[in-house]
């Protein structure tokens, strides 16, 4: 905004509008009196600029980023810890007990009738146990026969980027009005734990109704407890017969009947044929595109604007060509077959297998 504002231009600014006959040279009084003036000047000019990025949605960064958003009513996702069930023989550890994993340490939850396993520091890094895997004391519990993971039931999550957070606000003005809209489902449900996107359907079940279908941040169908948090927040279930009562206990405005239900798995498998690259290893290659692929389904779980999405053949296809280990690749099968596969509005793809053969 105040480029042109250098130290340098103002002085020559200054030195121009000298009277006349004034000695301006460098060392003469008029220069070492105007000269620490526009120095300041320029600082001042340097302030006022980092000001205005501070406080434009466009530029603004971290906390400043923050404070602009609550203009808005909104703000950063923070982090999530992990959560697995605790699977356990012997006697029940006590709440609030230590385990690990290798070196990541865990605490003991309860939460009705089953135990988890929480993560010490929340971010992404604590989502890959594999169920079954050990869960070692830190200290000793007498009588506990074993301890293990299981199945995941809260991803962790890291702390909202301040790009991710600036297009969420800027998405979320151009479509929210006042009132209870697509935009504002869509923002209750994802301020749920667990909740990574949801495809809000209005008149799902006729007039007055909301559908949303709830997706984790890993792109994969949530647990039954995600999903009631969910309903429970926006639209209690009450009566409990599978649909929100509309009475206005929650975030719907009363008369809105809104009900939530986890997406569907589509399970898709991916065989091919390769020519290695000389010098690379299959199983190398293998790890690699499962890597690409489950990035892929999980973009189109979460991201994809329009419905029904399509997992794209050739796109698959182009994947496996990008892979520095192969040269050429044949017999490409996705889900069985060589076509795209359109999944309905409740579906989320799911890499089941991949085989790449030699």
């Amino acid at each position: 905004m105040f480029e042109d504002k250098t130290y340098e231009n103002l002085l020559n600014q200054a030195i121009a509008a000298a009277p006349e006959g004034i000695n301006t040279r460098q060392g003469e009084v008029f220069f070492d009196s105007v000269a620490p003036m526009c120095l300041l000047l320029a600082r001042i000019y340097t302030d006022l600029s980092m000001i205005a990025d501070d406080i434009s949605l466009d530029t603004a960064t971290g906390e400043n980023l923050d404070l602009k958003a609550k203009d808005f009513g909104l703000t950063r996702t923070g982090a999530v810890t992990a959560k697995y069930i605790m699977n356990y023989t012997g006697t029940q550890p006590p709440i609030g007990a230590r385990f690990l994993s290798e070196s990541l340490y865990f605490r003991v939850e309860l939460q009705e009738t089953t135990l988890f396993l929480r993560a010490e520091i929340a971010g992404s890094y604590a989502n890959n146990i594999a169920a079954g895997t050990p869960a070692l004391p830190y200290e000793s519990i007498t009588g506990l026969t074993s301890s293990t993971f299981g199945a995941l039931e809260v991803a962790g999550q890291d702390v909202e980027t301040d790009e991710a957070f600036r297009a969420r606000i800027q998405d979320t003005l151009i479509q929210r009005v006042k009132s209870a809209n697509k935009a504002q489902y869509l923002d209750w449900c994802l301020s749920i734990e667990g909740v990574g996107a949801a495809r809000i359907l209005p008149k799902w079940n006729g007039a007055n109704t909301v559908g949303a279908v709830i997706i984790t941040p890993q792109g994969t169908p949530p647990s039954a407890m995600t999903v009631a948090s969910v309903q429970s927040f926006i639209d209690p279930d009450n009566d409990a017969d599978g649909e929100g009562d509309g009475l206005g206990m929650g975030e719907a405005p009363i008369g809105a009947r809104f009900t939530a239900w986890a997406a569907e798995s589509m399970p898709i498998s991916i065989t091919a044929t390769v020519k290695l690259a000389p010098g690379a290893e299959i199983d190398s290659a293998q790890v690699a595109f499962t890597k690409s692929i489950t990035e892929y389904f999980r973009s189109l779980s979460l991201y994809s604007p329009n419905y029904p999405a399509v997992v794209v053949y050739s796109q698959i296809g182009a994947m496996i060509s990008s892979l520095p280990e192969i040269i050429d690749y044949s017999g490409l099968l996705v889900g069985g077959d060589n076509a795209n596969i359109t999944l309905t509005i409740n579906q989320v793809p799911i890499l089941s297998e991949v085989t790449l053969n030699v």
